[in-house]
């Protein structure tokens, strides 16, 4: 499934911004809405049948594509090797093995893939691809021909989280099955064509759909016709995701990250075999990280 164009560089505002503003929003930095006046902040468990929709429009949004793709992915990204219609949380490391970000990777196509990452850590996972991209050893470039292009506001990225989101999605599609947890999907939501995305949290059932701009007003105001869906901003939605996912804690500083191998095995960001850029620094160079 080809996912994104390469147009709309760059973070732009939300089609939906007046829509957040009715709602009492308050906006961070990037136009990105932190949380609404009406929220309830102190909210620690999620009650059965409650679903939460959160506007994630200014998640960095990366896409690599063409022949190189593959090999390039798997050097980059530490997790597993993901298939067609797969996604995963990996972690990205430099060649002294410190951690750069840990996104949500998608295999969107045989030769495309998409990285998602919310984290404060986007500008530098940018960079450090684009140096990845241009490598050269002895002269040849082997990811010479990749197509690598910031497609951040190409598309609006709504979550739907809770434990009724699944059957609040359902209620729009017909034959077309939702992704399960780990995969993606293309889909139709009352006729809009989306791409859903159901990262394996393990816990909170999670969906990050990714919606034409011109179709977002209409599905917005759609999902909040339910009586059970309620609007949370980034910081309720980064606190689910960091409930599940801890390492992503760390993504708030600023600093190199440097974490224990075992921690990035057990939380399933990085793969046992060395065959990712750092692997020979986590796992020592007796391993034969050729990347490192």
């Amino acid at each position: 499934m080809t996912v994104l164009g390469n147009t709309g560089k760059g973070r732009q505002a939300s089609p939906l911004y007046t829509e957040h503003l009715l709602l009492g929003a308050i906006f961070g930095k990037n136009g990105a809405v932190r949380r609404y006046e009406s929220e309830d902040m102190s909210l620690e468990e999620m009650p059965e049948g409650e679903t939460f929709l959160s506007d994630v429009s200014q998640v960095f949004t990366m896409l690599m594509a063409n022949d190189p793709s593959q090999s390039f992915a798997e050097a980059a990204f530490a997790g597993k090797c993901l298939g067609v219609g797969s996604c995963a949380f990996e972690a990205v490391l430099t060649g002294v093995g410190s951690v750069v970000s840990i996104p949500l990777l998608a295999r969107t196509g045989s030769r495309e893939y998409v990285a998602f990452d919310l984290s404060e850590r986007s500008e530098a996972l940018e960079a450090w691809l684009s140096f990845l991209k241009g490598a050269e050893q002895d002269g040849y470039a082997p990811y010479a021909s990749l197509e690598l292009d910031n497609v951040t506001g190409t598309h609006v990225v709504l979550a739907l989280w809770g434990l009724g989101a699944q059957a609040v999605l359902e209620d729009y599609v017909s034959r077309e099955p939702l992704p399960k947890p780990g995969h993606v999907a293309s889909c139709h939501l009352d006729k809009i064509p989306c791409v859903i995305l159901a990262p394996d949290l393990g816990g909170v059932p999670c969906y990050l759909i990714l919606v034409p701009p011109q179709a977002s007003v209409a599905l917005w105001r759609s999902f909040l016709s339910f009586t059970e869906v309620s609007v949370h901003g980034l910081d309720q939605f980064t606190r689910m995701l960091c409930k599940d996912l801890p390492l992503l804690e760390c993504l708030r500083s600023d600093d190199a990250i440097q974490l224990l191998p075992e921690q990035l095995v057990e939380q399933g960001v990085i793969r046992k075999e060395p065959s990712f850029v750092g692997s020979g620094r986590i796992y020592g160079n007796k391993r034969g990280d050729a990347h490192s």
